[in-house]
């Protein structure tokens, strides 16, 4: 087994401070949270679209309000999955 200069490695490596240290044992779980939810935001568009596209070829019958809301409430999916990817993910 080979020892670990503890010493020798905070020399190379310099101070890291406690805030340092939170951000990057926290970085894994962001990522995997923001994975997670752009994921479900792609499950979600995909499945707008596919209702859509079976709206217009008459396959279903959906009313053209529902789809606006559904588009809308995509688009709004899409910006707030932007705001928590850049604020909590590449927050420094």
């Amino acid at each position: 087994m080979k020892d670990i200069d503890i010493g020798k490695i905070k020399e190379q490596l310099g101070e890291i401070t406690v805030e340092e240290y939170e951000r990057l044992s926290e970085m894994p779980l962001r990522k995997g949270i923001l994975i997670t939810l752009t994921c479900t935001f792609l499950l979600v568009l995909i499945a707008t679209i596919t209702l859509c596209f079976f709206n217009g070829f008459g396959l279903t019958k959906v009313d053209n309000k529902v789809l606006i809301t559904l588009i809308g409430a995509t688009a709004g999916e899409f910006a707030s999955l932007i705001l928590v990817g850049f604020k909590y993910l590449f927050r420094f």
